[in-house]
C-alpha cells in the first residue's frame, strides 16, 4: 500500500494537477474568508467554510475522474492484478494519496484562525471543529468519486457523473424544501433509487440475474407498502433524504456545535464506498 500510495501522490505533482487543486482551494476559502471575517467582521471561521463547501462538487471529479478509469483505459490495471498485492492495498494506497492532496490545504487553512484572531477574539473550539469536518466531508466525497471512476474506463465520463453526484447532494436541501409529502411521489422516488440500487448491485456482481431479482424484490415491496400503508410512504421519502444529505450533516458546525455523528457520519460514508471500490475491482478481476 505504501509503495502504491507513494507513486500516486508523486503523480499528482508530476503534472499540474496537483499544484491547481491546492492553489484553487486554498484561493476559494481564502475569498469566502475575506468575505466572511474581514469584510462582514464576523470572528466565526467556520462561516467562511460553510460558504466553501461549493467546491467540493467541481474539485472532488477532477481529482477523483483518473484514479481507477485512467488504469482501465491504459489497461495498466492488469499489471496491478498480477502484482504481489491485494487489491484493497491498492484501492487503499490511491485514496489516501488523493485525501493527502486535500489535508495539504488544510493544513493551510488551520493557521486562518490565528491569523483571524489577530483582529478580534475568535471561538478557536468551533473554528478548528469546522475544519476537522470539512476535511473528513472531502475524504467521503472522494470515496465516492473514486467509487464512479472504478464503473467506467473513460475518466471524462467518471468526471461527468460524479459532478451531477456532487451536485445532487449539494442542493439535496434544497430539494426536500420544495418536494411535496404525497405517498405518490415518495413512491415513485424510491422506485428510482430501487433501480439505483439495483444498478449498484449489478456493477458489484456483474450479475443481471442477480441485479434484477433485487430491484424487483424492492419495487413490489414498495407498492405492498403503497397499497396496503401509504401513510409511511407519505413523508418517507423526505425522511430518507433528510438521513442520507451529506452535505446538511455540516449545518451543525456552521452554528458552532461539535457534531460528533456528523463526524462518524463522514468516516462511514468514506469506509462504505471505498469496500464498494474493492468489491468492484475484486469482482473485474476474477471476472
Amino acid at each position: 500500500m505504501i509503495a502504491v500510495y507513494k507513486k500516486e501522490l508523486k503523480s499528482f505533482f508530476q503534472n499540474i494537477m496537483g499544484f491547481v487543486f491546492i492553489a484553487f482551494m486554498l484561493l476559494m476559502i481564502g475569498i469566502f474568508t475575506i468575505a466572511a471575517n474581514f469584510a462582514s467582521l464576523y470572528p466565526n471561521f467556520e462561516y467562511a467554510l460553510f460558504s466553501s463547501l461549493l467546491i467540493f462538487p467541481f474539485l472532488i471529479p477532477i481529482l477523483t475522474m483518473r484514479s481507477i478509469a485512467e488504469e482501465k483505459r491504459q489497461r495498466t490495471e492488469q499489471l496491478l492484478f498480477s502484482a504481489p498485492v491485494r487489491i484493497s492495498d491498492i484501492v487503499l494506497g490511491k485514496y489516501f494519496a488523493m485525501i493527502t492532496i486535500i489535508l495539504i490545504p488544510m493544513l493551510i487553512v488551520c493557521t486562518y484562525p490565528l491569523i483571524i484572531s489577530r483582529y478580534g477574539a475568535v471561538s478557536f473550539g468551533p473554528a478548528y471543529s469546522a475544519i476537522i469536518a470539512f476535511f473528513l466531508l472531502g475524504c467521503a466525497l472522494t470515496a465516492i468519486g473514486m467509487f464512479v471512476s472504478s464503473l467506467t474506463e473513460n475518466q471524462i465520463v467518471a468526471a461527468i457523473i460524479t459532478l451531477a453526484l456532487m451536485l445532487l447532494l449539494y442542493f439535496m436541501k434544497n430539494l426536500i424544501q420544495m418536494m411535496t409529502s404525497s405517498a405518490v411521489i415518495s413512491l415513485i422516488m424510491f422506485g428510482v433509487f430501487a433501480i439505483a440500487i439495483a444498478f449498484l448491485v449489478y456493477s458489484l456482481t456483474h450479475n443481471i440475474a442477480v441485479s434484477a431479482g433485487v430491484g424487483f424484490v424492492l419495487v413490489i415491496a414498495l407498492v405492498l407498502l403503497y397499497s396496503f400503508y401509504p401513510e409511511a410512504l407519505s413523508s418517507g421519502f423526505i425522511t430518507v433524504l433528510n438521513s442520507i444529505s451529506i452535505f446538511s450533516r455540516y449545518d451543525n458546525f456552521y452554528f458552532g456545535i461539535l457534531d460528533l455523528s456528523s463526524l462518524v457520519y463522514f468516516i462511514s460514508v468514506a469506509a462504505l464506498f471505498v469496500f464498494f471500490t474493492i468489491q468492484s475491482i475484486e469482482k473485474r478481476r476474477w471476472n
